[in-house]
Order: C-alpha cells, then structure tokens, then sequence
C-alpha cells in the first residue's frame, strides 16, 4: 500500500512534493527505523525486496527529507547489495532481484 501511495507522478509533481511534506516526511523515521530494525535485517528474502521497494518509494517522494536518515539506510542497502549466499530454501533469482532492488534503492537515495 505505501508503493502505492508513495508512486511518483511525473505529469503531477507539485502533488508529489506536498505528498512528501505533509504525509510522508512526518512519519519517515518512525518507518525508517522499524524496516531496518525489522524486514531489512530480519525478514526472508522475499520481505526484504518489498521492504527495499518500499525504502525506495520514500526516498522518491521524500526527497531532501531523506537526507538526514542517508548514514543509516545506505549501509544496510549496500550489504543487501553485496550478500552472496541465499538461502537454500530461497530461488536465487530471489536474491538477484533483492540485490538489484537494494542497488536501484541505493541510486534513488544518493539522488535525494
């Protein structure tokens, strides 16, 4: 629901930044702690993807509000980036897409 709500609008970018000021910004640490502490560091291979899409959705429509939480997010980002070993429960497909999602993330948020 909140890849949904965050979905940036290009032809609508006035909505999009008053969106991140006024619905986005003011809940984004309480959101930023609990998916490092919780489905980024903790979650199957599956969660942690959405869990990245999600980081990446606020990232869009946060922008400069991003920009304090940047030390924090990036390095879980870059570590989901680099795992090597997936689970052998999980496809490995799984892990490349969680690899290439933490990679697009990383780019959306050094943008920001």
């Amino acid at each position: 629901a909140l890849v949904a709500y965050c979905r940036v609008d290009d032809n609508d970018k006035e909505t999009t930044k008053l969106r991140g000021e006024r619905f986005v910004a003011p809940y984004l640490q309480d959101l930023l702690q609990a998916w490092v502490a919780g489905p980024l560091a903790h979650g199957s291979t599956v969660v942690q993807i959405r869990a990245v899409q999600s980081v990446t959705a606020l990232c869009h429509v946060a922008g400069v509000h991003f920009v304090p939480y940047y030390s924090h997010v990036m390095p879980v980002l870059l570590t989901l980036a680099k795992r090597q070993q997936p689970s052998s429960e999980e496809p490995p497909e799984h892990q490349m897409l969680l690899q290439s999602s933490a990679v697009e993330a990383a780019t959306v948020l050094g943008q920001s």
